[in-house]
Order: C-alpha cells, then sequence, then structure tokens
C-alpha cells in the first residue's frame, strides 16, 4: 500500500496517486464520511463516552475545505448504518458544557484547557462561521 492509499485508513473508496513533492500528511488526515461516522458510533455506543475521540473527528471534520458538507455527510451516513440521528446521539450522550468543549472548540480550532483546580475552560479561535451543532440540529 502506498501513502496515497494509506489516507482512507482501511476505507474502500477512489485512490488517486500523490504528484512528485506533494507532502501526504493532509490525505492521511482525511476520514471518508462513513468512517468518521462508524468512530462516532464506537464512540458514544456502550459503556462510557470516548470524548477524545468525538473531539479528534470534530477537530479533523472542521479542517476539510467544505467542513459544513462534510458533517452533513457524516451525519447521513451515521443515519443510513445505525439508524439514529447523530444530533440527538451526541445530545442525549453529552452535557451541554461537553457539548461546546468536545464538539465545538475542537470544530473552531480550540482545544480543551485543563485548569489545575478541575475545571475546564476552552479556547477557541473562531475559523469557521458554521456551527456544527446547528448543523446537526441540537
Amino acid at each position: 500500500m502506498d501513502l496515497a492509499e494509506a489516507h482512507h485508513w482501511g476505507t474502500p473508496g477512489p485512490r488517486r496517486v500523490l504528484a512528485p513533492g506533494e507532502n501526504p500528511w493532509p490525505l492521511m488526515m482525511m476520514y471518508s464520511p462513513e468512517f468518521s461516522a462508524k468512530k462516532l458510533h464506537g464512540a458514544i455506543s456502550g459503556l462510557g463516552t470516548n470524548e477524545f475521540e468525538i473531539a479528534k473527528i470534530f477537530y479533523m471534520a472542521g479542517r476539510q475545505p467544505d467542513n459544513a458538507k462534510y458533517l452533513r455527510d457524516v451525519a447521513d451516513a451515521y443515519e443510513a448504518k445505525f439508524d439514529s440521528d447523530l444530533g440527538e446521539d451526541l445530545k442525549n450522550d453529552l452535557s451541554e458544557s461537553d457539548l461546546q468543549v468536545h464538539v465545538q472548540a475542537p470544530w473552531h480550532g480550540g482545544a480543551p484547557k485543563f485548569h489545575p483546580l478541575g475545571s475546564t475552560t476552552t479556547r477557541t479561535t473562531k475559523r469557521h462561521s458554521s456551527d456544527p451543532l446547528e448543523i446537526l440540529g441540537i
């Protein structure tokens, strides 16, 4: 498997050959919407919630060229595969503050900042006019 194929992370899809001197890392950070839906379902379902995985998916989704369309594609793939609404599942699994820390902050380029006294605050540098919670209907 060459680097152009590695960016699919095991998901089927079209392959392309890298141009000479092209950096493969941005391609390797892209998940297909179906794979993102599968990872989100794994993070939400079962006992406990994998907040790190949710933040990672939304951070990566926020870096997509058309991030709102990508997130809608993820939500559609999630509903098609798991017969459940992604927005509702996130809303039922995470508190309002967790939604801000693990969904909105990574989407806008921020990262959770843990306070020594135990409270969690969020730094964000807003990069997008779209809001992931509005896109998902939360």
